[in-house]
């Protein structure tokens, strides 16, 4: 499993404390959007200690309760930031009541013995909005073109770049450069901050 780069976040002060150590021993890498025991009204953004978000990619955005609570705390801040941009979400811990799920995004929970490998797989699993945004974008395209819209894509990320495999069986590989290029504009609406985008036909 590659490294992670994971943003931590926590529902109440100290409830992240021990799966950031957790993950840093297994070689992931963890950045806050407060410092442990800072005001839980100024991020680091504020601060100017600088947001985590405007650095290297982020893999997971996870969130550690010990408490449930039906809207997200103040120290939560930053998983709405992190939806923004479509990076998925882990929440650890007192998961009931969990105020983060729209169903419209890819949103995890876990119990706090699992977070490590909860977060190594979502980071490895396709990214649900990217994939469907891709999906219906191909599919349309082939409807456009006569070709029959069986039509599938994945999308993962890896670490500044989203990896896309396309999939239509009957759509002419003389085909596949302009229908790559719609599926990269659908992905650029909606991940515009994403750095790179990788766009194969893997069955060709």
């Amino acid at each position: 499993m590659r490294s992670l780069r994971v943003m931590m976040l926590e529902g109440q002060t100290g409830a992240g404390d021990l799966a950031a150590a957790a993950l840093q021993r297994s070689g992931h890498e963890v950045v806050r959007c407060f410092e442990p025991g800072g005001h839980a009204h100024l991020c680091n953004a504020i601060t100017g200690d600088g947001c985590p978000l405007r650095g290297e990619s982020i893999d997971v955005a996870l969130t550690v309760r010990n408490q449930p609570t039906i809207r997200p705390t103040a120290l939560e801040q930053g998983i709405s930031c992190a939806m923004q941009r479509h990076i998925p979400v882990v929440v650890a811990g007192m998961t009931l009541l969990n105020p983060f799920d729209t169903g419209d995004h890819d949103v995890v929970e876990c119990s706090t013995d699992d977070i490590v490998l909860t977060c190594e797989r979502v980071a490895s699993a396709p990214l649900g909005p990217h994939s469907r945004a891709a999906t219906a974008a191909l599919q349309a395209f082939c409807v456009q073109h006569g070709v029959s819209s069986d039509a599938d894509v994945e999308v993962l990320r890896e670490r500044d770049r989203l990896v896309v495999a396309a999939h239509a069986a009957h759509l002419p590989s003389s085909m596949h450069g302009m229908a790559a290029v719609r599926v990269l504009s659908a992905l650029r609406e909606l991940d515009p901050d994403t750095r790179g985008i990788d766009v194969v036909f893997p069955d060709a």
